[in-house]
């Protein structure tokens, strides 16, 4: 009867539901009390989901889905803090589970290299700990929509991508960029803007664009405020201009250690794994393509948001997953072991087992280590990166 149970994938999922159970226990406040002391963003998330329709700052306001599942949950009799907890643990288990059925079934990768790399990600700390400890946020099903909607498009259900997005709008407007990738991979896979699905993906992400925009007329007039809440305006009603020097005013002289830190040395297997993409499709490579898409649209989101690891993690699929593309070429039982050292450094990294100058030489071991392993299997073409559009 529990068969079902034995089969690899879902041993994989209960994988990640006990790991994410034991992060969870070491990131969050179970306290009864623990939303006393909320404050900043989570604060206005957490009003939300005591009244949906709070005339909370611009744009919280509009971020709507997480805060209204809350509310349902503790409906049935869930304490609030609580049902945030579930959601923020089911929407990020779910996030995990999707990316490693992408590394799987989607890239074609093998159960070693999707299995570690999905851990990887289960241990990105904003990703998944930062939202632990921070229950009160968006985010986690942000992250579910972002890759599940990633995972559509490389599979070329343009369709469902399209609903993917107008469903995460509700929760975060953050999902939108990815709008322009539907006509522009339509585009790559066509070789002509004449083309019938191209013609078809632009219409649908007008469909979508049209979507968002009645969704934002419809919200403010259920809010009941009039003004202090145009697009891509800051709180308490702040011009476009003045939303934007705010942001990138935030931890001047850190900009470059804040996006690194992110991904550490992941970044540096990203990059090259990108150059070996160029390097065999060349801007055709749709995975290239997203990559260097998704990293601009960061850049460009950041203009807007103070939080820069909150911004640059949104690309923690493409980063890992591209880094997982290269790291499969290496199957061997010494390499796989020296993968789970580079995968430990990772875990420690962001886990803050190592700390100050100290992450400067983790980072800088882990690179050495790379070049010193699998540097003489990376000539020539001998490592290729096999993705679905070359399946």
């Amino acid at each position: 009867m529990l068969g079902w149970l034995r089969h690899p994938r879902w041993l994989v999922g209960l994988f990640l539901v006990l790991v994410g159970g034991i992060n969870l226990i070491s990131c969050t406040d179970f306290a009864p009390d623990a939303d006393v002391r909320v404050s900043g963003d989570s604060y206005h998330y957490l009003r939300m989901s005591l009244r949906t329709f709070e005339a909370v700052p611009n744009p919280f306001a509009f971020r709507l889905l997480t805060p209204w599942l809350v509310q349902q949950i503790a409906g049935v009799g869930v304490g609030l803090n609580t049902s945030w907890i579930l959601v923020t643990f089911g929407a990020t288990t779910l996030a995990l589970y999707t990316f490693f059925l992408l590394l799987l079934d989607g890239f074609r990768l093998r159960w070693f290299t999707s299995v570690a790399f999905t851990l990887a990600l289960a241990f990105t700390h904003f990703y998944t700990l930062f939202n632990y400890r921070f229950f009160w946020q968006v985010d986690p099903l942000n992250n579910l929509f972002m890759v599940v909607a990633l995972s559509c498009l490389l599979a070329r259900r343009t369709g469902w991508f399209l609903v993917v997005v107008t469903l995460g709008f509700v929760n975060k407007e953050t999902v939108l960029l990815l709008l322009p990738l539907a006509p522009l991979l339509a585009w790559v896979r066509a070789g002509s803007l004449r083309d019938s699905k191209v013609w078809g993906s632009f219409l649908g992400v007008l469909g979508v664009s049209i979507l968002y925009l009645l969704f934002r007329l419809w919200l403010q007039s259920r809010l009941g405020v009039e003004s202090g809440y145009a697009m891509l305006t800051g709180v308490g009603g702040q011009s476009v201009l003045e939303n934007i020097r705010f942001a990138v005013n935030m931890r001047k002289g850190a900009e470059q250690v804040l996006i690194y830190q992110t991904f550490h040395f992941m970044w540096a297997f990203f990059a090259y794994g990108l150059y070996r993409l160029f390097r065999q499709a060349g801007a055709r490579s749709e995975v290239f393509l997203l990559g260097i898409y998704l990293l601009v649209a960061c850049a460009f989101g950041r203009l807007f948001a103070s939080d820069v690891e909150r911004v640059y993690v949104m690309m923690a699929p493409l980063v890992l997953g591209v880094a997982a593309l290269l790291f499969d070429n290496f199957q061997s039982e010494a390499q796989r072991w020296w993968l789970g050292v580079l995968l430990f450094f990772y875990l420690a990294l962001n886990m803050n087992w190592v700390m100050n100058e100290w992450t400067i030489l983790v980072n800088g071991v882990a690179l050495v280590l790379f070049v010193t392993v699998f540097g003489r299997d990376l000539d020539g073409e001998g490592v290729r990166l096999a993705t679905p559009d070359q399946a």
